[in-house]
């Protein structure tokens, strides 16, 4: 849900078409950010489960859409993590 909000925010600033993908990796409790003057949002983090429902795995992957370019890329955190929180800073100059 949180991949969602973030990109609508995304469209509606820059009146762009997105270019929907699923992201690199399935998983859950991830974080998700938008930096609306540069177009580009990021959602990283999160877990997903193993061969069993009780093995939790935590993700480094980092899935980053550039709606100026329509297009997506990945990186990675330097560890592997879930439960973050999502930040976006916009520098504006009057």
């Amino acid at each position: 849900m949180k991949s969602f909000i973030f990109i609508t925010f995304i469209i509606c600033a820059h009146g762009a078409n997105i270019n929907v993908q699923q992201l690199s990796q399935a998983r859950q409790n991830l974080a998700g950010a938008g930096l609306t003057t540069k177009g580009i949002a990021m959602f990283a983090g999160g877990y997903y489960f193993g061969s069993t429902s009780s093995s939790i795995i935590a993700s480094k992957a980092v899935d980053i859409y550039n709606v100026n370019t329509n297009a997506w890329s990945t990186d990675v955190l330097s560890q592997e993590r879930y439960d973050l929180s999502g930040v976006s800073v916009d520098r504006r100059t009057n």
